[in-house]
């Protein structure tokens, strides 16, 4: 259902602003659960992400993960 849910931030036919903040909530559900699952299969990583633009003018999808050594 996240992934559903999601494409609300970003749909045209979004009918309301309600739905377009739940949309950009679970987006950052899912970019939690790729970090976490990242964290998880390389343990000598650190896992992070990083908001490229802004979502609201220039595009919702912005997020960038990013991983490096740990020290």
């Amino acid at each position: 259902m996240l992934p559903r849910f999601s494409s609300w931030a970003i749909t045209a036919g979004a009918t309301s602003l309600e739905k377009k903040i739940i949309g950009f909530k679970c987006k950052r559900v899912i970019d939690y659960s790729r970090m976490k699952y990242l964290e998880s299969k390389l343990p000598h990583l650190q896992v992070g992400a990083q908001m490229y633009c802004n979502p609201i003018t220039e595009s919702p999808e912005c997020t960038l993960l990013v991983a490096f050594p740990k020290q």
